[in-house]
């Protein structure tokens, strides 16, 4: 099978010799970039999932930032099950397996759930804001944010 790949397109975009396409780093950033990722997967998933088990736990954990928290690590863990594993695959694979159609909803996912999770972290400064318009007033302890959003 004859391809229009060189053998060394640049010093980033090297050629496959076995599976004829072209990678888009050396072999051993393959290696590196899936330990890493079975790292993040790996803690993602135990980590989120010993918090998600205590909160259910004990109750008295139930404060209104831990439930802003339980939310991001709720993100965070189906991040660690819907979408690692498939970026780890890929990176054992040098290249995405899963097809077009398996792309987009790996896009659409991650970007919904990256966007949970940003949602959690800005809104308790929108809700004091808020809070200060409403009643001219913060709760002891708070502060109002320096950015108002309209």
């Amino acid at each position: 099978m004859t391809t229009i790949y060189q053998d060394v397109i640049n010093d980033t975009v090297v050629r496959a010799y076995d599976e004829g396409f072209p990678l888009l780093m050396p072999r051993w950033g393959y290696v590196v970039s899936a330990f890493v990722l079975f790292l993040i997967g790996f803690f993602g998933f135990f980590l989120n999932l010993m918090v998600i088990l205590l909160m259910f736990k004990d109750r008295q954990l139930w404060t209104p930032l831990n439930m802003i928290l339980f939310n991001l690590v709720c993100s965070d863990f189906s991040v660690s099950v819907l979408g690692n594993p498939f970026t780890l695959i890929s990176a054992l694979f040098h290249r995405w397996i899963f097809g077009k159609t398996m792309c987009v909803l790996y896009g659409f996912f991650m970007a919904l759930l990256a966007g949970t999770g940003e949602l959690c972290q800005t809104r308790p400064n929108d809700a004091s804001d808020g809070r200060v318009a409403v009643m001219g007033e913060l709760l002891p302890g708070e502060q109002a944010s320096e950015n108002k959003k309209c």
